[in-house]
């Protein structure tokens, strides 16, 4: 009985984790996500700032 319990409580768990972690998106919300991929926005002054600190504190530069 103790293995059936535990097996069923791990499938249990395994289906609550695959369905918390699953992004439902509407038809616009893909085509919106899918236009940012491929037409992203240019980089900020900041994110210039972190990706050469990044490469400072990696020895990259």
């Amino acid at each position: 009985m103790t293995d059936f319990v535990l097996s069923a409580a791990l499938e249990a768990a395994k289906k609550t984790i695959a369905e918390a972690e699953m992004l439902s998106l509407t038809v616009a919300d893909q085509q919106r996500f899918v236009d940012a991929l491929m037409n992203p926005p240019p980089a900020s002054p900041a994110l210039h700032r972190a990706v050469k600190r990044h490469r400072q504190l990696l020895g990259d530069e």
